[in-house]
């Protein structure tokens, strides 16, 4: 194998397709692709040659025969290039040939077609004489067999279709009525809730339908087993009688379409030749053709194998009638034997705490007796032992949804009470303190309430340092007379820069960032207002309209009128620097930076 036949092999072998144990030489040749860039890289060369050797052997190489459905091989391929050419050079095939030897490949090409065609009337009629032969056999054990007694096809599935009806109500209504358990010593067993009239009877009457049930599923599941051999014989007949009748227009269809397809499609293979170019097989239909008329060759030939079965319609009569009984006792008969079960089911599972699984059992009963009444009991008592258990909101819910009932009302009240103190374990004093405020004197509410507020206070304290003054208003708000919230508000509400409230916050002088406040825009200049002095030097603010004056002997130049104090720093106007600079200590005392020797000087109010 030289080097380009590989390489064209590598880039082709997708093109073949492989079936049985062919797929083996697939494998093969991927791993040599995969391994192998090209020959030079072999360490045996023998194995390559030896798989296309395999490659050659199993291909159907007849490209008319192909198309006309008469491949046999594990390998074929619809592209001719894929096909091999007997050449001075070896078996090639036609494409890679092409490449190498043009004109001698499209010679090739047209001796090779034409060897295919003379091939497919040997073919064609090996394959009429093997149709013929099993025609025969099929003929001569139909004359055995033909004169037994069948059921018309259309009268068998009728009553199938019965007996599978049968077969479905039988295991329902066996299922439904309790099964054998209703035999068993238990008081309950295991149901499937989505049945809900599915319950132990005790009575004699639900044995007996059981037992009646059983045997009819007995009955119809081999009924329906019958009837469906049954309907496979009549089929097979059908067959065996179709290609007694009708062989011969059989093969002279099958044999018309493979003499079209030869006189007509063959026409194609040879212009793609004559042009050079690589020609892909579309399906035949004789292909279809071929494969149907041996379904029904091998369906004939199984007729007399077949076990041969008849029911009488009377019986098959029957299983209808049976039908109509098993439908009828599913509206009157099962509903009618389990309700009073059910009943005592719910009743005995209410009693042992089972609430929920009675609850839905009373549900399904409907309007029977009190059961209604038993729904409302179950609930009640199922909210109590939920409230007693620590699910107070569990408990709350189901006792909404049950309405005015015994006393329903004060187990409400429990419930808001105990969710008010989990609310409290779980440090959200928020909700606690609404339910508190709500239950106003009921049991320790009041001391509860206490205990929220102490908490709303204290978070109050945290937003209010974390600046989030709107969250800490709101918890102020509810933590009524518990601390000192009302210096709180005041000063919450002293950021909108009121002036008429610098008294107040005056005496708060020294409770949290009051000094931050007076030193504000807002505030400052209005605090500043008057005459101060250390030793020799004083400083005056006056204000007239909304000029600010300012008179001083700390610096060396003269302020003027017309100053503005912003972020705690005073300027000239119309300048951007500085000229002094205030912090507060009290109401009376406040610190001024020189900013000519950058020192600070403590100056009292006069």
């Amino acid at each position: 194998m030289d080097n380009d036949l590989y390489l064209w092999l590598k880039s082709n072998i997708e093109k073949y397709t492989f079936t049985g144990e062919s797929c083996g030489v697939k494998e093969e040749f991927c791993e040599l692709f995969s391994a192998n860039e090209s020959v030079m890289d072999f360490k045996d060369l023998n194995q390559a040659e030896l798989c296309y050797d395999m490659l050659v052997y199993n291909f159907y190489n007849n490209i008319a025969g192909y198309r006309n459905g008469f491949a046999d091989c594990e390998i074929t391929s619809e592209n001719l290039d894929c096909y091999f050419l007997e050449t001075s050079e070896g078996i090639l095939p036609i494409g890679y040939y092409k490449s190498i030897r043009p004109v001698e490949a499209s010679m090739l090409t047209q001796e090779f077609i034409d060897a295919g065609i003379a091939k497919i009337p040997d073919k064609k009629r090996e394959l009429n004489e093997e149709w013929k032969m099993q025609a025969s056999i099929v003929k001569e054990k139909y004359e055995e067999v033909k004169d037994k007694k069948h059921s018309s096809y259309r009268k068998a599935v009728v009553f199938l279709c019965f007996g599978i009806a049968l077969l479905i109500m039988s295991l329902a209504a066996f299922v439904l009525a309790g099964g054998f358990g209703v035999f068993s010593a238990e008081k309950n067993f295991f149901v499937p809730r989505l049945l809900p009239i599915l319950r132990r009877a005790d009575v004699i009457f639900v044995k007996v339908y059981v037992v009646l049930a059983f045997i009819f599923l007995v009955g119809a599941t081999v009924f329906a087993a019958l009837k469906y051999l049954e309907i496979r014989r009549i089929v097979a007949k059908n067959a065996a009688e179709d290609v007694i009748n009708n062989f011969d227009a059989y093969m002279d269809s099958i044999n018309e379409i493979i003499d079209s397809d030869i006189a007509t499609g063959i026409d194609d293979i040879r212009f793609a030749v004559r042009q050079g170019k690589d020609f892909k097989i579309e399906k035949n239909n004789a292909l279809e053709k071929i494969k149907a008329f041996e379904n029904i060759l091998s369906l004939a030939k199984s007729y007399w194998r077949q076990l041969y079965i008849y029911i009488d319609d009377k019986i098959s009569i029957a299983v209808i009638v049976l039908c109509l009984v098993m439908s009828i006792s599913y509206t009157g008969v099962v509903p009618a034997i389990t309700e009073g079960s059910m009943y005592k089911d719910a009743l005995a599972k209410m009693e042992n705490g089972s609430y929920s699984e009675a609850v839905l059992d009373f549900e399904s009963l409907g309007n029977y007796k009190d059961s209604k009444a038993k729904i409302r009991e179950c609930k009640y008592l199922m909210a109590k032992e939920l409230l007693t258990t620590g699910s107070p909101k569990e408990a709350k819910d189901i006792l909404l949804g049950i309405g005015k009932y015994k006393d329903t009302p004060l187990l409400i009240k429990d419930c808001d009470y105990e969710i008010a103190l989990d609310n409290l374990d779980a440090m959200n004093p928020d909700d606690a303190y609404d339910a508190f405020v709500r239950l106003g004197n009921y049991k320790a509410s009041k001391q509860n309430l206490k205990i929220a507020q102490r908490m709303l206070y204290d978070r109050g304290v945290e937003y209010y340092r974390a600046k989030q003054y709107s969250l800490a208003e709101k918890d102020f708000k509810k933590s009524v007379n518990y601390g000192r919230e009302k210096d709180y508000l005041f000063l919450i509400k002293s950021r909108d820069g009121n002036q008429k409230r610098i008294p107040g916050l005056l005496s708060l002088m020294d409770f949290e960032d009051v000094k931050d406040i007076l030193m504000s825009d807002e505030y400052l200049p209005e605090f500043l207002l008057g005459f101060w002095t250390c030793d020799d030097k004083h400083f005056s603010i006056s204000r007239e309209n909304q000029s600010i004056t300012c008179t001083q002997n700390i610096l060396e130049e003269d302020l003027g009128d017309n100053v503005r104090i912003l972020s705690g720093k005073l300027y000239r106007e119309n300048t951007t620097s500085y000229k002094l600079r205030f912090k507060i200590i009290d109401e009376n005392t406040i610190k001024i930076l020189d900013t000519d020797e950058y020192e600070w000087y403590e100056f009292k109010r006069n």
